[in-house]
């Protein structure tokens, strides 16, 4: 054959190979287009506005920053009552609040995740009439809320990790400025120092919380306390003023990875409205009892000490747009 035939024809062939992953192209991109409309519609339709979300989340600083993406979708909102998402007021009222925030998650195979956690903050319970909701009435109720999640709304999540979890709010003087304070929430994150107070059907956790509560704990139990929380090395922060340890319920769920596996935006935004609308705690075999509503929700931010979502959480003064505070005790 000719060389200049042959120039020709492969010319031709790379024409059409060319034409051909142009055409792959526009219809790739045709499809992924059309897919974003139709996420937009969906989260229309749950009232999230949508320019207010591109115009504030960095596609690639807040890319997994699913937090921020519900504060933004809630806060510029109106189908979003201020009293569930605005901070002040859900403190003034003194709300059952529901804490946001990720994590991420390794388990014993070395297999690492980032998740969206809910925490319920459990009221104290010692209190009150027998009519009222005590700590396994909490621990159910939270329970059968997260597997409901799971089933009605993230169905391609794997199953809800739950537990309940003690933490210690410690208040301290900001080293970068000591005319502010932060709080921190820290996990005790060492069964031994409760193991004692355990019974054989419980890990002693719940004796734990009680006891602080009633200053009833053994003094072996504190001093396992107060070493591990030397160990964390808090109680050497100046001005240490402030000590709470509260109970709190954990429910996390696998964010959703490129292959579409975990909770979305639009399903998080779906469990959150069940949960501050539809979901109460109720006492199970007494429903004279009054129910507890979860009706106050605070989205953590990353830490800037830290850098793990903490108390430091998303805000939006009126009028204005989005910030970041720090929650202090």
């Amino acid at each position: 054959m000719d060389k200049s035939l042959k120039i020709i024809g492969g010319s031709l062939l790379a024409l059409a190979a060319g034409y051909a992953a142009y055409r792959w192209f526009k219809r790739e991109e045709k499809k992924l287009d059309q897919e974003r409309k139709a996420q937009d519609q969906e989260l229309k339709d749950l009232g999230v506005p949508t320019d207010k979300l591109r115009e504030l989340i960095d596609p690639v600083e807040d890319e997994n920053n699913l937090t921020k993406m519900l504060a933004t979708s809630t806060m510029f909102s109106p189908e979003w009552d201020e009293d569930i998402i605005d901070p002040d007021r859900a403190l003034e009222r003194n709300g059952n609040m529901i804490y946001v925030t990720q994590e991420v998650f390794k388990n014993p195979k070395g297999r690492v995740s980032d998740d969206l956690v809910f925490y319920f903050d459990i009221p104290n319970y010692l209190h009150g009439s027998y009519k009222d909701c005590k700590i396994g009435d909490y621990i159910r109720a939270f329970k059968d809320a997260a597997n409901y999640i799971w089933c009605e709304y993230a169905k391609f999540s794997p199953a809800p990790r739950c537990k309940l979890v003690g933490f210690l709010a410690v208040t301290y003087l900001d080293p970068r400025n000591e005319d502010d304070e932060i709080t921190e929430m820290i996990e005790l994150d060492d069964p031994s120092v409760y193991e004692e107070l355990s019974d054989g059907s419980h890990d002693g956790l719940v004796a734990f919380y009680e006891g602080t509560l009633n200053k009833g704990l053994p003094e072996s139990v504190s001093d396992k306390f107060n070493a591990w929380f030397a160990k964390k090395g808090y109680a050497d922060k100046a001005e240490l003023s402030t000590q709470v340890f509260d109970l709190m319920f954990k429910v996390s769920f696998k964010l959703q990875d490129q292959n579409g596996i975990g909770i979305n935006l639009k399903q998080a935004l779906q469990a959150l409205k069940y949960l501050t609308e539809e979901f109460t705690v109720e006492k199970q075999y007494n429903k004279f009892g009054k129910g507890v509503p979860y009706d106050s929700v605070l989205f953590c931010a990353p830490s800037e000490i830290t850098g793990e979502h903490d108390l430091t959480w998303y805000y939006r003064p009126k009028g204005k747009e989005l910030v970041v505070e720090n929650y202090v005790y």
